[in-house]
């Protein structure tokens, strides 16, 4: 159980007496003590991504998922607009108007293995900045989506003032249900921005209780789908165990983009003909090509392969024909194996070589994400 440090005065070396404002540290561990991964958004693998309309998206900012369903369609990026001590937000912007019919949501999911630390805490507190063009009420609901998981809670937060970054800090008791160890989801934030009234037909209780559509967006009435001039942006998101909201933890650029590259790596080309990142590999029998890569840290699961663009084996003084098909074969959370298939290369079977791009941007991508 933690406990508070509250200190009212204090005495300056020359021994006049000063004050201290908001000290706010919980006991315990100083650093690492916030569970969310790019809460400053930093890192943005996948960059701007367009054209959402129904379903569960990445795109923007690593971690932040984008919940919509009937709300028009919607663009998510890495905005360079933040509040004193940031340098970027997420922001989720309507492009195209639509007839309200569902919800529109931000989410964020903490995993399992990250969320046993909250087992021995009364409380929880969450703290973010936001910003809208829309003024009103909206809710922060933490939900349970481990194994055996099945309650959430949902609180409401006030957007005052509309285009202004405001800090809001909502704590909530401590989960009934203890998080298991484990590489799957624990902790989902949904922040709710619109929803129709099955989502909202009844009043929370404010505390944790059974899973009901019915409360989780309740007190909203605002339609994020009715103008495209509409979005919501949000950064500085910490998620702490206690009831006070620390100070924001920031923590380095390489840092954070080792802990996103547990769930999402990209590698793309920065120049024609790039090599993007360590993938070596060797022709064989048949017109196979073959790439052996390592990942840049051990990922959270056996991830998903995507490509875009196309790609040769560059192998001594011979290539293979430049092709967009590529697949992976025998992959776990370390490393993998690329396969390309070209029949008319023209080197020798076994001999060495390299994966090369053959333009700016092209990439290849795994995909670990919850």
């Amino acid at each position: 159980m933690s406990s508070i440090i509250k200190v009212d005065t204090i005495q300056l070396a020359d021994g006049t007496a000063g004050t201290i404002e908001n000290l706010g540290l919980a006991t315990g561990a100083l650093s690492h003590r916030n569970l969310i991964i790019n809460g400053a958004c930093q890192i943005a693998q996948r960059g701007t991504v367009t054209g959402m309309t129904n379903g569960s998206y990445h795109g923007g900012p690593d971690r932040f998922y984008p919940y919509i369903n009937g709300a028009g369609t919607w663009s998510q990026s890495q905005a360079a607009d933040a509040p004193d001590g940031f340098a970027y937000s997420c922001k989720l912007q309507c492009t195209a108007t639509g007839t309200l019919t569902n919800y529109i949501g931000q989410r964020y999911i903490i995993e399992s293995n990250d969320c046993v630390a909250l087992n021995e805490s009364d409380t929880f507190t969450v703290s973010f900045w936001v910003k809208s063009n829309k003024t009103g009420t909206y809710t922060c609901e933490p939900y349970d989506a481990s194994s055996g998981g099945s309650q959430s809670v949902s609180k409401q937060f006030t957007i005052n003032s509309a285009d202004t970054w405001e800090k809001k800090t909502i704590t909530y008791n401590k989960n009934p249900h203890d998080y298991p160890a484990g590489t799957g989801q624990a902790l989902v934030l949904h922040w709710w921005l619109s929803a129709v009234s099955t989502w909202k037909d009844t009043e929370p209780t404010g505390d944790w209780q059974d899973f009901d559509s019915g409360f989780r967006a309740y007190g909203i009435t605002n339609d994020f789908a009715d103008s495209t001039s509409n979005y919501f942006s949000i950064t500085g998101v910490q998620v702490e165990a206690g009831s006070v909201a620390t100070p924001f933890e920031h923590r380095s650029y390489a840092e954070e983009l080792a802990r996103c590259q547990r769930y999402y790596i990209r590698r793309s080309a920065t120049t024609t003909l790039d090599y993007p990142g360590d993938c070596h590999g060797w022709a064989s029998t048949g017109g196979t090509q073959q790439f052996i890569t390592r990942f840049d840290t051990v990922m959270r699961a056996a991830p998903s392969f995507s490509s875009s663009g196309n790609f040769r084996l560059q192998s001594g003084t011979h290539d293979s024909g430049w092709s967009s098909t590529i697949s992976a074969a025998n992959t776990s959370n370390i490393a993998t194996r690329l396969v390309m298939s070209d029949a008319t290369f023209s080197g020798t079977n076994n001999d060495a070589g390299v994966l090369q791009a053959q333009s700016a941007g092209n990439y290849i991508a795994f995909d670990a994400e919850m």
